[in-house]
């Protein structure tokens, strides 16, 4: 479960899953959601959300507040790779549901897509019956959804009626996860994954990128060559602003702390405590110890006095943070951070410091 800390990318915390490892923490959030009635955001994370982050902070929330966001686009990878929190693998949403479609028949989920045009969940519906014939897949376009996910109440009963474990959300970006988190809590639905137009390209409506394409980093501008019209200036805005931040980051990043990030695991809990004898890059095995700990049940205790963490280190504070939220683990501050790094906690990515 994450057992490899996030990169940090302008306060977004973007997970270092492969596809492999994302589907398989999906059906343990799956499973975990049955058993404790917790719901879990998923977002896949492109340069336009990083974008929108940076312009609203409602959309930095969400982001921020998601328990798991997965590279979705080559640009991130190489911002992760540049800021010294490299990234494995692209996961896109694309890829991911149609796994997510073959693993609802293994797994016996039950998922649900909402969203899309009539034709398209017609489409959709026609080829799950043919790939997937034994898998409990519906979709439904539904009504007119809000800017910021406002719905009638009768979609929410709906939805709720289906019960369904995955919901895959295809409202495009940010209206998806507004959705998702304005209504989240009453759905009740384990996993909610937005999907942006991967049911178009599911049917043909949209031609994706050739595969040689994908692989060298280009599919963003396959894209904007099919629909110039709409993503030209969405992809020049993207570059007018995150790209600048982006830089404007990797200076910061060249001026390390002051130390580094010492992690130890026990049966007693983890201990996070800053050794400022220590230098480089945070020890990621560690990082796995301490996620393993916690999930059994141990404590955080975090103990970094008056040390100055660089991006990499606060990447893996907030993803140990992020793990002690997801199994309602104690975090504990020894002593107290101080006001500088508190304010930059919470304007990078713990926006909960304060309440917790």
């Amino acid at each position: 479960m994450m057992s490899r800390p996030p990169a940090l990318l302008l306060g977004i915390p973007v997970d270092d899953l492969t596809m492999d490892e994302a589907v398989d923490v999906i059906g343990h959030l799956v499973d975990r959601g049955r058993t404790t009635s917790n719901h879990h955001q998923i977002a896949t994370v492109n340069l336009d959300f990083l974008t929108n982050a940076l312009d609203h902070e409602l959309v930095r929330r969400r982001l921020q507040e998601a328990t798991v966001c997965l590279p979705d686009g080559t640009p991130p990878l190489w911002a992760a790779a540049a800021l010294g929190m490299p990234l494995r693998e692209r996961v896109a949403g694309s890829d991911l549901v149609p796994r997510l479609f073959e693993a609802a028949a293994e797994r016996s989920w039950n998922i649900h897509c909402l969203g899309s045009s009539v034709d398209v969940a017609s489409g959709v519906e026609r080829l799950v019956a043919e790939q997937h014939p034994t898998a409990a897949i519906t979709v439904d376009p539904g009504p007119l959804i809000g800017p910021e996910g406002e719905a009638p109440e009768d979609l929410i009963d709906e939805i709720r009626a289906r019960e369904p474990d995955i919901l895959l959300v295809a409202l495009g970006h940010p209206k998806q996860e507004h959705f998702i988190a304005t209504h989240g809590e009453r759905l009740g639905v384990p996993v909610m994954v937005g999907i942006g137009g991967t049911l178009d390209l599911l049917v043909g409506k949209r031609v994706r990128a050739p595969r040689w394409v994908r692989s060298i980093g280009l599919e963003w501008a396959y894209r904007a060559a099919q629909e110039p019209r709409r993503l030209v200036p969405r992809y020049a805005r993207d570059l007018y602003v995150a790209v600048p931040a982006i830089c404007q980051q990797w200076v910061g990043s060249r001026r390390p702390g002051d130390g580094r990030w010492q992690v130890i695991a026990s049966d007693r809990g983890v201990c996070l405590s800053w050794n400022r004898t220590s230098t480089g890059h945070p020890d990621a095995t560690g990082y796995g110890d301490a996620v393993a700990a916690i999930r059994a049940g141990a404590p955080l205790t975090i103990d970094i006095a008056s040390g100055i963490p660089g991006d990499a280190d606060i990447a893996q504070l907030v993803g140990l943070w992020r793990v002690c939220r997801l199994y309602d683990r104690e975090i504990v501050w020894e002593p107290a951070p101080d006001v500088r790094l508190g304010e930059r906690l919470m304007a990078l990515a713990l926006p909960s410091l304060e309440s917790d």
